[in-house]
């Protein structure tokens, strides 16, 4: 199960599909959620919206679509609860998310970077490149620790 605690929800940033404030910690789960019995493996959050990883490698996004941040291919002033991600992520395992505050990113088990929202100033490129390098360089530190963690396959 999903818990947050953010003050402000004027957006839905809690994911329990409301624009009410809560000062108490509660959960994202709301009846029915596609998140029933979902595994999570990792969550992040912006100001306008959040998005979680399943541990068997599926998106769920939830907050405001103003910039198309739920991934559904629109942007609408709409608050969503909880929605799986599909568009290019259909039938791919994501194994990596981030969030920046009107963007996200996923990663697959291939190595393709999947990114949607806002891209105002080219900011989702600026991203893009962040967070690439933020791979490579924690590809190579593990690497350095441990030569066998992570090499990759040359399978395809």
């Amino acid at each position: 199960m999903v818990f947050s605690n953010f003050i402000s929800n004027s957006i839905g940033v809690l994911g329990d599909g409301t624009t009410v404030n809560s000062f108490v910690l509660k959960s994202v789960l709301v009846e029915p959620s596609v998140l029933q019995g979902v595994l999570v493996r990792d969550v992040r959050v912006s100001s306008r919206f959040g998005i979680l990883l399943s541990k068997s490698g599926q998106v769920y996004a939830w907050g405001s679509n103003m910039y198309g941040n739920i991934g559904l291919g629109t942007f609408d002033s709409k608050i969503y609860p909880p929605t799986e991600v599909f568009g290019a992520l259909k039938g791919n395992i994501i194994t990596d998310i981030a969030v920046n505050e009107d963007n996200a990113l996923a990663l697959d088990d291939k190595g393709v970077v999947y990114a949607w929202g806002a891209n105002t100033y080219g900011t989702l490129v600026s991203f893009i490149k962040k967070y690439i390098s933020y791979l490579i360089g924690r590809w190579h530190t593990k690497t350095k620790r441990n030569r066998n963690c992570c090499r990759r396959s040359t399978k395809r």
